[in-house]
């Protein structure tokens, strides 16, 4: 996996995740811990239009929580168009299907579709601007989940609300390395029943080497609810690895982890996440 081409896949890749986590838990976090690890999120995308297909699995150390299995399909768009200086990109999972929702307590699954979700943002090369910093990215996204009312976002108790999420990545990639910080803010406007869930801060980090066609290194993840109408505030940080391969122009990655400590959490998260990624050309030429 070249350093050029991890710069093409890096936001589609993230967006395609967050896509996922729309379903991913009964609490506010849409965005799930560990979606964007491993991933140049800070460099803009070559102009052009790519897809993605991930998949997700969550596992928990005892039955308090609920077990997930995630897949979906997203297209995203890196523009012809500039602005400031950084290059101008979107991000969409219209339709956000084959999702399948285990619970411990009752052994049930549920499938169905969640909010399709929409993000709009910039990315920067800060090497181009300012010499001094070559190797160094930055990205900036908002936008988040639309309202919808499924089976499936009633059972999670999220229907017809609306996700905002900000988000800002920085990055350096250089000499086959990638160093990523992915940061997340999110806030749910008031559901339909009245009520509104706890804002998330969270946050990826991503430590890995290029070697040809190979990359791998650690990889970590970590999440911070924070109190609302008196509930107690929540956080949790896991560590894990990632392996990753270019093939034919295709790139796959593959990681995981768990928690290594939490606070006011009475169970271990263990995450695995599956990646292909593939450039679908520019159409627009």
């Amino acid at each position: 996996m070249n350093t050029r081409f991890n710069v093409k896949a890096a936001l589609l890749a993230a967006f395609a995740t967050t896509a996922l986590t729309a379903v991913a838990s009964t609490s506010a976090m849409a965005y799930y811990a560990g979606e964007t690890a491993g991933l140049a999120l800070g460099a803009p995308l070559p102009q052009g239009f790519y897809f993605v297909d991930t998949t997700s699995g969550r596992s928990f150390s005892n039955t308090s929580g609920e077990d997930t299995l995630i897949t979906i399909p997203v297209v995203a768009w890196s523009t012809p168009w500039e602005f400031l200086g950084g290059r101008i990109e979107a991000y969409t999972a219209p339709v956000i299907p084959a999702v399948v929702y285990f619970t411990h307590s009752s052994t049930k699954a549920i499938a169905g579709l969640a909010g399709p979700a929409v993000l709009v943002g910039e990315a920067w090369d800060i090497g181009s601007l300012i010499p001094a910093l070559s190797g160094f990215y930055f990205s900036n996204f908002v936008g988040g989940y639309m309202p919808i009312n499924t089976p499936l976002t009633t059972a999670l108790g999220t229907k017809d609300a609306f996700l905002f999420n900000e988000r800002a990545a920085f990055t350096y990639l250089k000499n086959g390395y990638n160093l990523t910080a992915h940061l997340v803010y999110e806030t749910y406007e008031k559901q339909s029943t009245g009520t509104t869930s706890p804002d998330d801060f969270m946050y990826d980090l991503t430590a890995t080497k290029t070697f040809g066609k190979w990359e791998v290194g650690p990889v970590a993840w970590g999440a911070h609810t924070f109190s609302r109408n008196g509930s107690a505030e929540t956080s949790d940080f896991a560590m894990g690895a990632l392996v990753g391969y270019n093939l034919a122009g295709a790139t796959l990655q593959v990681y995981g982890g768990t928690d290594v400590t939490r606070s006011n959490l009475s169970y271990n998260d263990s995450r695995v996440f599956g990646r292909i990624i593939v450039p679908l050309g520019d159409f627009m030429k």
